[in-house]
C-alpha cells in the first residue's frame, strides 16, 4: 500500500498520505464493470490542505474541505473509455450499494469519492 500512497500524492509538494483503501476499491469495481484492462491515468488523487487552497484561490470549482484532503477522493481518465460511461457505471454501483458515492464531471475526466462508512455491494454489474 505505500507504494499506491506514493503514487498518489500531492505532486505540488511531494507529500505522502495514506489513501483509503475504499477508494481503490471503487476504483477496482468502476474498471471491472466497465469490462476493460485499460490503465487509469490519475489527474489528481492525494491534495495537502496548503495546495487545497492553493487550488481554491485559481478556481471556484475546488471544494474547501475536499476529500482529496482525506484520501477519500481521484480525479481519473482512462483512455478509450468514455467519460459517460465511467460516470454511468459510478452511479450504478452507487445505486447498488445505496451508498453516497458524488460524481462530477470535470472536462474530460471524472471524480469518484465515497462518504467515510458506507457500505459497498460486492456485486459488479458489466458494462453494456
Amino acid at each position: 500500500m505505500s507504494d499506491v500512497n506514493y503514487l498518489l500524492r500531492d505532486h505540488h509538494n511531494g507529500e505522502v498520505y495514506t489513501m483509503n483503501p475504499e477508494l481503490l476499491n471503487l476504483l477496482y469495481d468502476v474498471r471491472t464493470a466497465l469490462g476493460t484492462n485499460k490503465p487509469f491515468h490519475v489527474i489528481s488523487a492525494y491534495r495537502s490542505p496548503a495546495t487545497n487552497e492553493k487550488l481554491r484561490k485559481n478556481s471556484t470549482k475546488v471544494a474547501k474541505k475536499s476529500l482529496h484532503m482525506q484520501g477519500k477522493a481521484i480525479d481519473i481518465r482512462i483512455p478509450g473509455v468514455d467519460v459517460k460511461d465511467i460516470r454511468k457505471q459510478h452511479w450504478l454501483l452507487k445505486a447498488a450499494a445505496l451508498v453516497s458515492i458524488p460524481a462530477v464531471t470535470l472536462f474530460t475526466w471524472m471524480w469518484a469519492g465515497f462518504a467515510a462508512g458506507a457500505n459497498r455491494s460486492n456485486q459488479v454489474k458489466p458494462a453494456k
